[in-house]
């Protein structure tokens, strides 16, 4: 069963073949947090992150209810009148984009910004579903049987090269602040999807899946999405600097990934051995990469700059100026004594280490760390990444 993307699902039916596949694979790391719904016996399928954390999407009872989960606090947003209301993308801002039906099936874009709804629908055709929406207020959608940008209160429709508006053909879902687009379109029976940038098409297939379907995508053009194995399985996938990597939640039966955003932070849903579906939050898992000698022992009341990289599994450099790094205590290794952090004079204002653009040539983070109080021995700079409760160490030694 084709995991949640209700409005559109009604327009579409799914054949699927064989895709050719396309670029390598690649090992990522995560850690999963599990987003349930309302009440024990329903599903919930989030759709959109924004940086702050916010995530929208639906849940069901009786009916589809849409939900922005923020703070730790669900709240259900229903379109007015609706039988169904899908909230899909939300900006920075807050603003969030969707869809609803006024009846079974009849779909209606709305964008709900400092709570008023506005209904958004395309001149001229008979349904239309709002799936995207960037922070410049630039949305991606589908009417009928084609793909729309709406910019500026005009439209502008697009199709897949040399597959005709007369078919389920081009099903746009992401766009980043790029102007980026991403979604899937509809070969002879299968499905693939594309990314749409700078007015030129390029076609994304997971190496040996059967059908794959791009969600979302983000200012760094990490692209996320599902695809379907040989087994007729779901798994979500990340595609970020042309390697793919497999996201499955931990003893799922399926799972997809809708979206992204510029932390890497990644929100989806998946399916248990009872049919039932949960929503995930995925954060990165980093290795710390030290841009120092932790063997190098300080006197104490001195300052130790503790310079560092979040780094992927694989080294590579994942630190950014849009990803707070906190510091939340020191421990002395040997018995793990918690003791406070203090910084040098200010250095570091709400114990946050500061992103430096020129450490390790491609960025990192620095601490300037006051070592006062602190007798003989080895310590950690115990500190967690945001968006993750995961908390991380840097080793330092004092004399």
């Amino acid at each position: 069963m084709l995991l949640h993307r209700a409005t559109i699902c009604s327009q579409v039916t799914l054949v699927l073949m064989l895709c050719a596949p396309s670029v390598g694979k690649a090992a990522t790391s995560y850690t999963f947090t599990t987003i349930d719904p309302p009440a024990a016996n329903q599903s919930i399928y989030p759709q959109g992150i924004n940086d702050g954390g916010q995530i929208v999407g639906s849940y069901v009872d009786s009916q589809y209810h849409g939900f922005l989960l923020s703070g730790g606090n669900l709240i259900t947003i229903d379109y007015p009148g609706a039988v169904g209301t899908f909230p899909y993308g939300i900006t920075n801002s807050g603003q969030i984009a969707g869809s609803y039906w006024s009846c079974y099936a009849c779909n209606h874009g709305f964008l709900l910004s400092t709570g008023s709804f506005t209904t958004i629908d395309h001149p001229g055709y008979t349904a239309t579903s709002l799936n995207g929406i960037n922070n410049l207020g630039q949305i991606v959608g589908s009417a009928d049987s084609h793909g729309f940008l709406l910019s500026g209160g005009n439209f502008s429709d697009f199709n897949y090269p040399g597959y005709p508006i007369t078919v389920d053909s081009t099903v746009p879902f992401g766009i980043n602040d790029g102007g980026q687009i991403v979604g899937f379109y509809f070969p002879p029976s299968s499905f693939s999807g594309f990314l749409l940038s700078g007015g030129n098409f390029s076609t994304i297939n997971y190496p040996g899946a059967v059908g794959t379907a791009p969600y979302g995508i983000n200012n760094s053009g990490q692209i996320v999405g599902y695809y379907i194995d040989s087994s007729s399985q779901y798994h979500g996938f990340l595609l970020s600097g042309g390697n793919f990597s497999t996201i499955d939640y931990p003893g799922a039966i399926n799972t997809a990934a809708y979206g992204i955003n510029n932390l890497g932070q990644i929100v989806g849903a998946y399916s248990d051995s009872s049919g039932q579906y949960h929503g995930f939050l995925a954060a990165p898992a980093y290795n710390v990469c030290l841009l120092y000698d932790p063997t190098k022992a300080a006197h104490s009341g001195s300052t130790i700059p503790i310079k560092l990289q979040l780094c992927s599994v694989s080294g590579a450099n994942l630190s950014s100026s849009a990803l707070v790094v906190h510091a939340v205590s020191i421990s002395l290794a040997s018995t793990s004594i918690s003791g406070t952090v203090q910084d040098s004079g200010n250095a570091n204002p709400d114990n946050d280490f500061r992103y430096d653009a020129t450490l390790g040539t491609t960025g990192g983070y620095i601490f300037n760390l006051s070592t006062k109080g602190l007798s003989t021995g080895t310590y950690n700079l115990n500190f967690t990444v945001q968006g993750s409760s995961t908390v991380y160490s840097a080793p330092f030694q004092v004399k």
